[in-house]
């Protein structure tokens, strides 16, 4: 990884907190770049592209990158404000009839940080709407979507499509209809969390998300579940957990610890800390010195700064390091998932028995732990 890359993009996501010092020594580090074409894919892969696009337009150092450049980012910019007014309109209408038909859902991730966390359209992009429906009401929200012409993808059928808008939707918080095992991550049934989200408007319409702490946790493990693939996501947290008084560190740390999550919550604070270099409070410095992160914890954590991203096996370490029960039930699923799970990951084992997959599940395995094959992920979808 490029280090100065990673200033850049770390200073850019503290800039948007703090407003601190750093401002001119990132213009210096700007304006020192041989080459800026790999610090604009760079923020492109991490979902920053938005946010450099417009602190460069800001602070006018745009004429800094070459007219090819430029373009690209301005472009990249755009985009993201198009595809999230579309997502947007769309949603409008889902959220009216969703009203008339007296079904609740709770919004997820990028769609549920807009117009406040994101504050201005195409800072964070957006590429589907999540929503987190509960079992029992599935089907009735599944037929909502046909009535707007929405179909389930072939692989995914909790993935509805319609031209270039998708809306995924979930019936576990936590993945747990993808992966049983997952359930046991949450200490509560989920349906608390359900019925403690909180309203909040999007596109003039009444909706409804995580509450606060309740977002700093989901939005922690789905990080870690995409082993922190984009730094964007920590870039979330980081804009929530800014605004926080020492009252709500409090509350975060008592949900935390009601729901489960104390050790996620430790995980994502030491990532604030080693990766974005946040200055915490020091009840969260307390707070992570009690958890007390294991040395393979860190060093996990730790590889995101060193590589640009978890190791693929990150969550068979980080997840099981807080969970009470499930622990080797998780990593066994994990690693040999059910049949169903197996055609979405491997669409040719449709053709394979059951037993034939998981003897070539188990020899590319094998060939990962010597380094001979990448770890193929079975659970990618969301």
């Amino acid at each position: 990884m490029d280090r100065d890359h990673d200033y850049i993009l770390n200073a850019l996501a503290n800039e948007l907190t703090t407003g601190g010092p750093r401002g001119r020594p990132l213009h210096r580090r700007l304006a020192s770049l041989d080459k800026a074409d790999g610090l604009i894919y760079r923020a492109v892969r991490e979902g920053m592209a938005g946010l450099l696009y417009l602190y460069m337009r800001k602070t006018r150092i745009l004429g800094l990158l070459d007219e090819a450049l430029n373009r690209r980012l301005a472009q990249t910019y755009y985009h993201a404000v198009q595809n999230q007014l579309r997502l947007e309109a769309e949603l409008t209408k889902v959220l009216k009839k969703m009203a008339a038909r007296d079904l609740s859902v709770v919004l997820l991730q990028g769609i549920s940080l807009q117009n406040d966390v994101y504050q201005t359209p195409g800072q964070r992009p957006m590429y589907d709407i999540d929503m987190w429906v509960l079992p029992a009401h599935f089907k009735s929200f599944s037929r909502l979507l046909h009535s707007f012409g929405y179909l389930p993808d072939e692989l995914y059928p909790h993935t509805f499509r319609k031209g270039a808008v998708v809306f995924d939707i979930h019936t576990h918080l936590l993945w747990a209809d993808r992966i049983k095992a997952r359930q046991h991550l949450l200490a509560v049934a989920q349906e608390k969390l359900f019925r403690e989200a909180e309203c909040f408007q999007i596109a003039d319409q009444p909706a409804r998300r995580l509450n606060p702490y309740d977002q700093v946790l989901y939005l922690g493990l789905h990080a870690l579940k995409h082993n922190l693939e984009r730094l964007i996501w920590l870039v979330d947290i980081q804009l929530i957990v800014s605004d926080m008084t020492t009252a709500d560190w409090r509350k975060l740390f008592e949900r935390a610890q009601v729901l489960g999550q104390s050790r996620t919550l430790a995980q994502i604070l030491y990532l604030l800390d080693d990766l974005l270099e946040m200055p915490l409070p020091d009840i969260a410095i307390d707070f992570l010195q009690k958890q007390d992160l294991s040395t393979i914890e860190k060093w996990v954590l730790r590889r995101r700064k060193q590589s640009g991203r978890l190791p693929e096996w990150a969550t068979l370490v980080l997840f099981p390091a807080g969970m009470q029960r499930g622990r080797w039930h998780l990593v066994w699923e994990t690693l040999f998932p059910r049949p169903e799970i197996v055609k979405q990951g491997f669409p040719d084992a449709a053709e394979c028995s059951r037993g034939r997959f998981y003897i070539r599940r188990f020899l590319l395995l094998l060939k990962y732990a010597v380094g001979k094959a990448p770890l193929a992920p079975v659970t990618g979808h969301s």
